[in-house]
């Protein structure tokens, strides 16, 4: 049937009038997720201003591109989000971090970012995903029988899914869909003080374990000396701060798949590592996951090309190291 006029006014009027209420739905769930996340940080958070000082151990793994476990440990000892020193140490990867007032000083052999040490710093740094303001578009809010679940939809950006426990609000797991498909694991949490904190966290990349750590010491230091936080021999210096935004993308070209590799039928996922810099462009770009030459090739042209809003510090633009995927994947 073909709607006469009248009956496409009745449309317009009915849409019009639902629109307000659509608005309101929107707003619930925004406000539903942004009180779910500030719950979770605030439950597991134990970097916070005012918190007191500690010292942490963990016992880490990731696992190479070959599927071979590779062991290490971490330690971290925080005074306040000014004051802190954590320290990497793998075969063949360390890395020693310094942060202090809006400083942070580093030192790292390889100077990039493999691909697992990127997942790892990841999953350490959890409660850094959980900061309310930074948390997109709230989609969808599943409730589950022993968990609440948020699907965040950003404009150029994966999307998100973070679930909680339904009877504390604890952060169990988080879901990217990128180019790879990403989880984050949480899990095996205990007191300390009047907060929660999980001593296993994980990450998986399409469902096989990337990387690993577990909480084997958190004990309250019983004094810190300036020397604790003495800047490594030879580390670089970085601008900082304690809460800052990250870069978000602003103008993202496809790239183009090179015709001899797309008729070899040759797909992967090529990830580069980088610096997003204060001009918003990608810098000291290092591929740390091959897909051959061709697409290596191709995906570093493209990201020449992208824009982003640079990582801010109270205002002013600092540059940032991130982990740029692109998939090459031939449509069926």
């Amino acid at each position: 049937m073909i709607p006469t006029n009248g009956m496409v006014v009745r449309w317009v009027v009915c849409i019009l009038m639902l629109l307000p209420l659509l608005a309101i739905g929107k707003d619930k769930r925004q406000q539903e997720a942004v009180a779910l996340l500030a719950k979770a940080r605030e439950l597991s958070d134990i970097r916070c201003e005012g918190c007191p000082a500690f010292r942490m151990k963990a016992r880490v793994r990731v696992w190479d591109l070959k599927g071979k476990p590779i062991d290490g440990i971490y330690t971290l000892v925080w005074a306040s989000p000014r004051q802190w020193r954590d320290e990497i140490s793998l075969p063949n990867f360390t890395q020693a971090r310094v942060g202090g007032g809006n400083k942070l000083r580093q030192r790292r052999s390889p100077r990039f970012l493999p691909v697992q040490m990127f997942r790892l710093m990841e999953t350490l740094d959890f409660t850094r995903r959980l900061r309310p303001g930074l948390e997109g578009q709230a989609w969808k809010i599943k409730k589950h029988t022993t968990s609440k679940c948020i699907e965040l939809r950003f404009t150029l950006e994966p999307r998100r899914e973070l679930c909680f426990d339904s009877r504390d609000g604890r952060l169990l797991r988080e879901q990217v869909r990128g180019p790879s498909a990403l989880t984050y694991e949480y899990g095996d949490y205990s007191l300390w003080g009047k907060r929660l904190i999980p001593r296993l966290l994980r990450s998986l990349e399409d469902d096989a374990a990337f990387a690993e750590a577990r909480v084997e010491e958190l004990t309250v230091p019983e004094q810190l000396s300036p020397e604790s936080f003495a800047a490594p021999p030879g580390s670089e210096e970085w601008p900082s701060c304690a809460e800052p935004e990250p870069a978000s993308m602003l103008h993202q070209p496809p790239p183009r798949y090179p015709e001899q590799a797309r008729w070899a039928g040759i797909t992967g996922v090529v990830s580069v590592y980088g610096v997003i810099g204060v001009d918003g462009k990608a810098q000291r770009m290092t591929v740390v996951r091959s897909a051959g030459t061709e697409l290596d090739r191709a995906a570093l042209s493209a990201i020449e090309n992208w824009r982003y809003r640079p990582s801010m510090c109270a205002g002013t633009p600092i540059p940032v190291e991130t982990l740029i995927e692109i998939r090459f994947a031939l449509s069926r």
